[in-house]
């Protein structure tokens, strides 16, 4: 895609694995552990990264317009399913993500969810880019697997992502800070 830089195939899915203990863990938020354990049954089902996804040409762009549904519920809601109590800073478990899924993409299996999850990029929104050069291609979303002694598992939208202004609130009511540019 011209004027746009994506992240290395090899390299995506350390960008979407956030590690428990990392800056973009929100283990450290206060509030975090009460609300896990009001959603720790939906949280079991295994999200899975492919580090090596095959995909075949022009899949990705494919994949990319057939997620925009997903993404956008995860940020703004769902007509179908009240997500009220379900997110947590954008985070929400891996069941209520799979019900999204399974709402918005019927048609799409399991592998090829999870090659979508693998893969899928988006241009960071102009008002969220840190430079004036061309905007980066950014992952769709994150996960977060926690827990001992049973693995938990929650998605989100990656932040940069997330459009509109700075006061912007998705749908579990916290708000959005804009990545601010430098300089």
């Amino acid at each position: 895609m011209l004027g746009l830089t994506s992240i290395p195939k090899d390299l995506l899915h350390t960008y979407i694995q956030v590690d428990p203990e990392g800056d973009d863990s929100p283990v450290h938020l206060a509030g975090w552990a009460a609300w896990v354990a009001t959603v720790t049954s939906k949280a079991k089902e295994p999200i899975f990264v492919d580090r090596n996804p095959h995909m075949e040409r022009g899949e990705v762009q494919a994949f990319a317009r057939a997620f925009l549904p997903v993404r956008f519920a995860l940020v703004r809601g769902c007509r179908h399913t009240n997500l009220a109590g379900l997110m947590f800073h954008g985070w929400v478990p891996s069941m209520v993500f799979y019900g999204l899924a399974e709402t918005y993409l019927p048609r799409v299996s399991a592998e090829d969810l999870t090659r979508i999850i693998s893969s899928v990029q988006y241009p960071e929104a102009r008002e969220q880019a840190t430079s004036d050069g061309p905007l980066r291609l950014i992952n769709a979303v994150q996960v977060l697997e926690v827990g001992a002694p049973q693995s938990l598992f929650f998605l989100r939208v990656t932040p940069e992502l997330r459009i509109m202004d700075a006061d912007f609130s998705v749908v579990d009511g916290s708000r959005m800070p804009m990545v601010h540019r430098e300089g």
